[in-house]
C-alpha cells in the first residue's frame, strides 16, 4: 500500500538553547545567574567525585588555570579574574 499526501505538513518547535557558540555579554550572564535555580537540576544528572592529590605540588596542582588558554571563559570574565590578587 502506498500513501500519498498532497499537502505539506509543517511543524513548529520551540527549543530553549542552553549552549551557545556566541559568548554572552555581562548583562546576559547576570540575567541568567538571577534566573538560575539549582533545585531544578535533576539529581540523577549530577555526579560528585573526590580524589586525593599526591606527588609534587599536591593539591595545588588542581588549582592552576592558565587564563590565556581558557578561551571558554568570556573575555569580560577573564579580565575580571586577571585583576584579582593572587
Amino acid at each position: 500500500m502506498v500513501l500519498f499526501i498532497s499537502k505539506r505538513l509543517s511543524f513548529s518547535i520551540t527549543i530553549k538553547r542552553y549552549v551557545s557558540s556566541k559568548p554572552w555579554s555581562y548583562e546576559q550572564a547576570s540575567a541568567w545567574i538571577e534566573s538560575f535555580n539549582k533545585q531544578k537540576i535533576p539529581k540523577e544528572h549530577t555526579t560528585v567525585s573526590f580524589s586525593r592529590s599526591s606527588g609534587p605540588g599536591g593539591q595545588n596542582v588542581d588549582l592552576r588555570l592558565s587564563l590565556s588558554k581558557a578561551t571558554w571563559i568570556p573575555e569580560y570574565a577573564r579580565d575580571a579574574l586577571r585583576s584579582l590578587p593572587n
